[in-house]
């Protein structure tokens, strides 16, 4: 391996021994200058008149579908909360309304109590309760 890397080495030695012509080049001169006047920019045209016209309308139009999309979003929201507002009503006006019935039976019961039928017939009508009860029997035994 040793004989390998002796091999590379020697004509590579050589070849940096042997002295190579360095080409002429020619005499460098400074010349003293003016201040560069400034480049006038030439705008190229990236588009021309119809693709300028074609992409506007693109816009305009993707504007219009983006502001109807919105449009049509707060509009579902409004019936959205109009919709819960007539709910609530409703409800309310339902627990009014078994409210007013739980009152209404209440009432009923009180009224078509035995005890308090009893008290308005004896204060009001002057009635009293019978001394002797008597049963009748439609059905003869004959």
């Amino acid at each position: 391996m040793a004989q390998a890397a002796y091999a590379y080495q020697e004509p590579a030695r050589r070849y940096r021994e042997t002295e190579r012509p360095l080409p002429q080049r020619p005499p460098l001169r400074v010349l003293p200058g003016k201040k560069a006047a400034p480049k006038k920019r030439t705008t190229t045209q990236l588009l021309s008149a119809s693709q300028i016209k074609t992409l506007f309308t693109v816009v305009v139009c993707a504007g219009l579908f983006i502001a109807l999309v919105c449009g049509v979003r707060v509009a579902l929201s409004t019936m959205t909360y109009e919709t819960l507002l007539s709910s609530e009503a409703i409800s309310s006006d339902i627990a009014a309304a078994r409210n007013e019935g739980n009152l209404l039976e209440v009432q009923y019961s009180v009224a078509t109590s035995p005890s308090r039928i009893q008290q308005k017939a004896s204060e009001e009508l002057g009635m009293a309760p019978a001394s002797q009860v008597e049963l009748l029997n439609p059905i003869s035994e004959e």
